[in-house]
């Protein structure tokens, strides 16, 4: 989806510019996710690796990968775990 593709730049740009940040791992790690990884999923997760958005179930929700706000909250649960070394699990 174009439109994950160009708001994960746009973060990754926030944080470059703003924190000097290298990727969220400080060191140019790769921004993964995917889209539709669950049909009608009405979430965004971060999973300790990558981000997965829900595609939403076209009544009440749209895709969450449209949102900088939702890629923004999730790549920053990742930068957290990266920068305090805290350990993602169970959420």
């Amino acid at each position: 989806m174009n439109d994950m593709y160009d708001w994960l730049g746009v973060v990754y740009d926030f944080y470059r510019s703003v924190f000097d940040r290298n990727s969220i791992d400080g060191a140019g790690a790769p921004l993964r996710a995917a889209v539709h990884y669950i049909k009608n999923h009405n979430n965004a997760i971060f999973d300790g690796q990558k981000v997965l958005f829900g595609g939403g179930d076209g009544v009440v929700f749209d895709s969450f990968a449209r949102s900088w706000i939702i890629i923004a909250h999730e790549l920053t649960h990742w930068l957290t775990g990266s920068a305090a070394g805290l350990v993602y699990r169970d959420e």
